[in-house]
């Protein structure tokens, strides 16, 4: 089941020990012969079969295809997440993941909320303004 096509009654709706799959891919070089897409095609289509078998018993985000890939840099095309950048990524789907959890749960206290309510707007913001900079001095160039 893909996240993306979900209403938000239908992800409210899932069961609270339903596993969440993020997919991490990346944008970078494989030699003169393959795509610069290539590590997210294939991580695409493993997603796409397995979703296929397991039904509705997985929910599936959609494929995140920033990576880390400084080491990749020398090649034209290849888009890269400094370290620390990738790093808050991968802790802001961290901490949304159990915030929704904690939601689905019956009775979810408000002081329970709060506190992932909370990283996952510092962490949302926090990328925000990366990307926001980052095309500032792509537009700038």
């Amino acid at each position: 089941m893909q996240l993306a096509e979900l209403t938000w009654p239908a992800v409210q709706a899932l069961n609270k020990d339903t596993p969440v799959v993020f997919p991490i891919a990346a944008l970078e070089q494989h030699g003169h012969h393959l795509p610069l897409f290539t590590d997210s095609l294939l991580l695409g289509e493993i997603i796409h079969r397995t979703a296929e078998r397991v039904g509705d018993r997985v929910l599936f985000a959609p494929l995140t295809w920033l990576g880390n890939s400084d080491h990749h840099l020398d090649f034209p095309g290849t888009l890269s997440a400094p370290p620390r950048t990738y790093l808050d990524l991968l802790g802001g789907l961290f901490v949304w993941t159990k915030t929704v959890i904690r939601m689905a749960r019956p009775r979810a206290e408000l002081v329970d909320l709060r506190l992932s309510v909370e990283l996952c707007t510092v962490y949302w913001h926090y990328l925000l303004l990366v990307w926001l900079v980052l095309f500032a001095v792509l537009l700038s160039n």
